[in-house]
């Protein structure tokens, strides 16, 4: 399984690149959130913290100067 993530993760980061868009960015505009179906059409009301997650990931990068050096880069 971990190889399918990866895969998934790579096709993120193209698909981001091919649009102009900072990898970071690309993510959260499509991330799951509550309230939001899956694939399967199932709805979690709750506890679904990737957005949380990559929000904290984003203001950590914004305050380092080196990180934020990449950040940049990537777009």
């Amino acid at each position: 399984m971990a190889q399918a993530a990866i895969a998934h993760e790579a096709q993120m980061d193209e698909l981001a690149k091919r649009l102009g868009i900072n990898p970071l960015t690309f993510r959260l505009m499509n991330c799951l959130d509550n309230g939001l179906s899956t694939a399967t059409g199932q709805i979690f009301d709750e506890g679904v913290g990737i957005r949380a997650t990559l929000e904290k990931i984003r203001e950590v990068v914004l305050r380092d100067p080196a990180l934020r050096s990449y950040w940049e880069d990537l777009r």
